[in-house]
């Protein structure tokens, strides 16, 4: 108390009701400070519903929003549901009001409608004319997103990329392609080029690739890529922003849709998220069938995989080539082991892996095969 009513820096007015109401700080006065809005989600496709909630303060007393190319259920509550029958971006608006007092908020490209039409497999996507691209990059609200760069591609002049050397760690970015038709096809592989360098040997950073089923309500992860192994093409340390110096720069990647994703409106998302590493390129994406590919899925009877469940090693054993590469992925996607050989029969130890279902990918040099394996004890 002697502190409170101490005249030094005028302390003893910290706490008097003209002071309480000047600052807002009373319990009865509220002055409106902000407008702002949520949303329950910010992809969706046409016809589907979303929910907006007006967040803004403090004690709004009215409100008005505006939801360009979307219905609204209410354009006045403090929670309103909007149909969007258009495919696009659209920008959402809201005034708050309070004894004549407002604040106004609008964010433009706030909700990204995805069409109901699906590209029949997936026309190969080489961001060589980025005013028609098939695909939508969301805004996460940072400089440091998915973009096209006119002067750098993998045999082509343009890629899309993030300028990572000046993001901050943690910045997520994110693009999704128009949905895909696979019904036609007997199995799809999402495959991708992909070029990127660390600034140190600790950088970590993390390109995902997603599939959705349900218009993005759940992801599943199909492709983890790290900035430590998978996902570096340039074994040099980048001090520089990194620019691909050549095709050798760059490498092809796959991702594997499985049998329950085989569906008329698939989504694929690609997910960046920053670990302060370098600059990160993707060109040439398609889904389509491995034979279109060029991408051979190695048959079951080339490969055996045993015992599952595993308990203290797993043997793998190729009986046409010798196995180059082998990755044990869990279920959310992330690599757990990797390993370069050179051998038709290997033994993986996983003494050190917890109890779960993983996918284990093998690569020889005719091809890729995928398995799920159980490690229980």
């Amino acid at each position: 108390h002697a502190c409170l009513n101490s005249s030094v820096a005028n302390r003893n007015n910290l706490w008097q009701p003209e002071n309480l109401i000047a600052t807002g700080t009373d319990d009865g006065t509220y002055y409106l400070c902000a407008a702002k809005f949520e949303s329950n989600k910010r992809v969706a496709c046409v016809g589907d519903t979303i929910q907006f909630y007006d967040l803004s303060y403090h004690g709004v007393q009215s409100r008005s929003w505006n939801f360009t190319g979307g219905t609204a259920t209410s354009l006045t509550d403090s929670v309103t549901k909007v149909v969007y029958n258009t495919p696009g971006k659209f920008k959402v608006e809201l005034t708050a009001f309070r004894n004549g007092d407002e604040a106004s908020i609008e964010i433009d490209d706030y909700i990204l409608i995805l069409p109901n039409e699906s590209v029949q497999h997936f026309n190969l996507e080489t961001f060589e004319n980025p005013t028609n691209l098939t695909l939508n990059a969301i805004d996460n609200n940072t400089p440091f997103q998915w973009n096209t760069n006119t002067t750098v591609g993998n045999q082509s002049n343009n890629s899309f990329f993030i300028d990572n050397f000046n993001s901050t760690p943690g910045v997520i970015s994110e693009f999704i392609l128009y949905p895909v038709d696979v019904t036609s096809l007997s199995q799809a592989v999402i495959s991708f080029d992909v070029a990127y360098a660390q600034k140190t040997t600790s950088n970590n950073d993390l390109l995902q690739v997603y599939t959705s089923t349900d218009c993005g309500k759940t992801w599943a992860i199909r492709k983890t890529l790290s900035g430590v192994s998978s996902l570096k093409t340039a074994d040099a340390i980048a001090n520089e922003v990194f620019v691909p110096a050549d095709q050798s720069e760059w490498k092809n990647q796959t991702a594997p849709v499985n049998a329950a994703s085989m569906i008329d409106d698939l989504l694929v998302k690609f997910r960046f998220t920053s670990d302060g590493g370098n600059n990160v390129y993707v060109d040439n994406i398609q889904v389509s069938h491995p034979d279109q590919l060029g991408i051979n899925l190695l048959d079951a009877e080339s490969l055996i995989i045993y015992p599952n469940p595993s308990s203290e090693t797993i043997t793998i054993e190729s009986f046409n080539e010798a196995i180059e590469k082998v990755e044990l992925i869990d279920l959310n996607g992330k690599l757990i082991h990797a390993e370069q050989v050179n051998a038709s029969n290997i033994q993986l130890a996983i003494d050190n892996i917890q109890n779960g279902l993983y996918f284990i990918i093998v690569q020889t040099k005719n091809g890729v095969a995928q398995r799920m394996h159980e490690v229980r004890r």
